[in-house]
């Protein structure tokens, strides 16, 4: 796996900051340069308990342990820290799909990668037969799943194939897993070039706390240590990323959204300008519409802002509607009755 990491990270030294150097509850702290007075919620120390016991509680539910855990602001400055650490600058490929997440990209433009971009099929998924040349190229080869834009779940055979073909790191963002019908979180003892990325943004309803977290296998997640910034979570977020995992109403909520999502699903189908309900495994459904640009403005002068996808490859002419409370959800019907 070291093999992998940028050339000039393979010896990298890590920081060391007060979690590494066997901090305990109860110890004379004098080792950080912190105002020792105490604020609520011990906001003048760093954060050192609090990343610990979310790690802790992360750990149990997911059913891995600590140390193929990494916790970011956001699963995106995980994302970027993965393309940082296997990115050797105007070297390697990484492969993209589209249409799909559109910070990949981003992401690996930030980091001096160059993108190699290959279309879904028409139902979306990858065309793993015709691209075996690309998957032994590419350092990292990014994946969705369930996709964002487009709402459905990459064929799990298909997935399998990705990951024994590819010579290099297959991340597989799971942001929208909650909603799905499968994980590949059980995969990462078959494929150590597996990491799956995933958030508090979407299901866990937690998008201003800024938490998101990478599981991969420990050696990948000592390098991700190594290269990050210490304490890029604060205090506040953990403790509320921390309450959001004790929260059990979450769940209820997740099978709400899901029964939305069908019944939203069914309502659109009898709409005239709905040309097409692609179906989907996430929060939101992706509709083709006769005219989205037109229904995109006129919703948006009513007071309902959807995202219009029009513009990217193959969903021309759809819009992506988030589900949102059944009140909002009836909103957009009746608008667009």
């Amino acid at each position: 796996m070291k093999a992998l990491f940028r050339k000039d990270f393979q010896n990298l030294n890590k920081y060391q900051s007060s979690i590494e150097e066997g901090f305990q509850d109860g110890m004379v702290i004098l080792d950080a340069n912190e105002n020792p007075f105490p604020k609520a919620q011990n906001i003048n120390r760093y954060p050192k308990l609090e990343r610990n016991e979310l790690m802790s509680l992360l750990s149990n539910q997911l059913g891995v342990n600590s140390d193929q855990l990494f916790i970011g602001n956001g699963s995106d400055e995980v994302l970027d820290l993965i393309c940082r650490l296997f990115i050797d600058p105007k070297e390697d490929e990484v492969l993209l799909f589209e249409p799909s997440f559109s910070m990949f990209e981003t992401l690996v433009k930030l980091n001096f990668g160059k993108p190699v971009k290959i279309q879904l099929d028409e139902s979306f998924d990858i065309k793993v037969e015709e691209i075996k040349s690309e998957l032994s190229r590419a350092k990292l080869i990014f994946i969705c799943s369930p996709n964002n834009p487009t709402g459905n779940q990459l064929s799990k055979a298909r997935l399998q194939s990705i990951l024994s073909l590819a010579k290099g790191i297959v991340v597989v963002d799971e942001a929208y897993v909650e909603f799905a019908d499968y994980s590949v979180l059980d995969w990462l003892k078959d494929y150590p070039n597996l990491i799956v990325t995933r958030t508090f943004s979407k299901a866990k309803g937690a998008a201003g706390i800024r938490i998101g977290y990478g599981i991969a296998n420990p050696e990948i997640i000592a390098a991700l240590d190594k290269i990050s910034i210490p304490y890029t979570s604060s205090i506040l977020n953990l403790n509320a990323a921390i309450e959001v995992l004790k929260n059990e109403e979450i769940q209820d909520e997740i099978i709400m959204i899901k029964n939305e999502r069908l019944r939203l699903e069914q309502a659109l189908a009898t709409k005239k300008q709905a040309v097409k309900v692609y179906p989907s495994q996430a929060n939101f459904l992706l509709v083709k519409f006769e005219n989205a640009n037109e229904t995109y403005v006129y919703l948006k002068s009513n007071n309902v802002l959807v995202r219009n996808r029009s513009q990217l490859q193959g969903c021309e002419n759809c819009l992506r509607l988030t589900i949102g409370t059944p009140e909002e959800n009836q909103k957009l019907l009746n608008l667009l009755q």
